[in-house]
């Protein structure tokens, strides 16, 4: 399965919009990270944007949206690069079990990778809330920077 990191294939699991648009944001990047579009956002340490991960040591992690176009902040310091996300939108997310989820609508989903969710376990970063199968396997969750109250904001000056 492709990853973040892997970018021959990364076009192929770009995740899919279902239903009405969501919210367009455009927000910093994190320093040292690379972007591809259809990737799963959420904080880093930096309050930049970095792709979403099941190894955030902040069990307070969560995801934010779904980057629109990629992005190469590598050599970069925070808020060199800015990405446009979407958010507050249904998504088709690649299942990462081998069975199809059977869920009361609305429970939270957790990140398995940039670009895949199973049922959430504790300490996990949440990617949003479960809203259903595709035939074709992929769940459906609605992806909203909301499904995790906000942590305190740096205090701006």
């Amino acid at each position: 399965m492709a990853t973040g990191t892997d970018n021959a294939t990364r076009d192929l699991v770009e995740l899919e919009g279902i239903g009405p648009p969501g919210n367009i944001v455009v927000h910093q990047v994190a320093a040292g990270v690379q972007i591809f579009k259809g990737t799963m956002l959420s904080f880093a340490a930096d309050w930049g944007l970095c792709p979403a991960s099941d190894t955030h040591a902040d069990p307070d992690s969560y995801v934010v949206g779904v980057a629109l176009h990629g992005t190469d902040n590598r050599l970069g310091e925070v808020g060199d690069k800015n990405i446009r996300f979407e958010t507050d939108r249904v998504f088709a997310v690649m299942n990462a079990t081998s069975a199809r989820i059977g869920l009361p609508i609305g429970v939270p989903m957790g990140v398995s990778s940039d670009h895949s969710v199973a049922p959430i376990n504790e300490d996990e970063t949440i990617v949003g809330y479960y809203y259903g199968m595709h035939d074709d396997g992929r769940v459906r969750v609605m992806i909203t920077g909301k499904a995790k109250q906000f942590p305190t904001a740096p205090e701006h000056a």
